[in-house]
């Protein structure tokens, strides 16, 4: 199998888009510009952000750098709260997902399946520095479907609006059936 779609809402600061992608993929920007965020997203989706399996920013060694140069260690909370050297682009309870489409490679009789990770985090403003604090995660995988961005984004008279974590199941066996959503409140089902 191989990722075809990524989607992002409210990871990072990257914008809540959909990403196609091919066999081969470079990341390309300056400094500060997003890929290690885009990369992380991908990696967590496809490994839980389980702790024995993967760590953010593997080639900055992030851990052994806490307090150094004013750089916090990344988090899935911080991701979701839009952390960026400290600072946050969301200041209440955010719900934020990382979704992703795969396809069978040549050869394999499997089909296109989705698998999208929920994190709901807030920010923790009685420490200091400000912490952003994962509050619940879950993850779906959709069988046989192939999601899009505005599966998680609903429109309004008012504008666009995130579909929140305590809706998203509901709103994906609406759009898409019984039969094809499966949730999980641990990683370790999720990821077999």
């Amino acid at each position: 199998m191989f990722c075809k779609r990524i989607i992002y809402v409210n990871w990072g600061n990257i914008p809540n888009e959909e990403f196609e992608l091919g066999p081969i993929n470079l990341f390309s920007g300056g400094n500060g510009s997003g890929k290690t965020t885009a990369a992380d997203g991908l990696q967590s989706l496809m490994t839980a952000a389980h702790d024995s399996l993967y760590h953010f920013n593997p080639g900055q060694e992030e851990t052994t750098q806490r307090g150094r140069g004013g750089k916090l260690v990344r988090t899935l909370a911080s991701y979701v709260m839009g952390c960026d050297d400290g600072k946050y682009a969301r200041l209440r309870m955010t719900d934020g997902y990382i979704a992703g489409v795969f396809h069978p490679t040549r050869g394999e009789s499997a089909e296109p399946f989705t698998a999208v990770m929920c994190v709901r985090a807030r920010l923790d403003e009685s420490v200091n520095p400000k912490q952003a604090r994962q509050e619940e995660i879950k993850f779906l995988i959709l069988p046989d479907q192939q999601l899009h961005i505005s599966d998680f984004i609903r429109n309004e008279a008012g504008g666009k609006s995130i579909i929140t974590m305590d809706e998203i199941a509901q709103h994906l066996l609406i759009q898409y059936g019984k039969r094809s959503v499966e949730e999980y409140d641990k990683k370790g089902p999720y990821l077999r």
